[in-house]
């Protein structure tokens, strides 16, 4: 799941940052989802947020189970990442949105935040967001009654996940070719 690749055990330093900023990570660290959804809404008024704030105020908003109040933070993430050559980080913030989008059933959307994710990892080394992508692909093609892309973009994220020992993505792959193969 592409948000477990946050990490919120370290929580960024700017010297820019408001206490807001500092208050939002330590809610996130003792899992205060909604407190910490609006300590970051309190910072961005007060203060330029980071890429990285951006993030955790999404990851807050989806542990909180606020999807939509997700997109936004995450589209400035997106945004800063890609603005600071992140790429890798950028996509990721990129196929999390396509997550939200197919999810909430806004399916162009959705397809056009996936197409961007592919062409910021397309000049990268295989890593563990080109894995994520084919599984979000494989998600798509299921929503779309594309089950042999489906089944295809499953076998992708396995092997991706077999070749970069990662057995999260292995299990995710696993999980979207058998229901793509129940499906067909």
């Amino acid at each position: 799941f592409c948000i477990d690749s946050h990490e919120i055990s370290s929580v960024p330093q700017r010297p820019d940052s408001s206490a807001n900023t500092a208050t939002a990570w330590q809610l996130m660290q003792q899992s205060r989802w909604v407190d910490a959804m609006h300590a970051f809404e309190s910072a961005d008024r007060e203060c330029t947020l980071g890429a990285a704030d951006f993030e955790g105020w999404a990851h807050a908003a989806q542990c909180a189970g606020a999807l939509v109040a997700a997109i936004a933070p995450l589209e400035r993430s997106a945004a800063a990442h890609s603005a600071a050559g992140a790429l890798e980080a950028s996509a990721r913030a990129e196929i999390i949105l396509a997550r939200i989008l197919l999810e909430s059933k806004e399916t162009a959307v959705a397809k056009a935040r996936l197409r961007r994710a592919e062409r910021l990892l397309a000049d990268l080394p295989l890593c563990e967001q080109h894995g994520h992508l084919e599984w979000m692909t494989s998600r798509y093609r299921v929503y779309e009654g594309d089950m042999a892309g489906a089944i295809e973009h499953a076998r992708r994220t396995i092997e991706i996940g077999k070749t970069l020992h990662n057995r999260d993505l292995e299990s995710i792959g696993l999980l979207m070719w058998g229901v793509a193969l129940q499906a067909s």
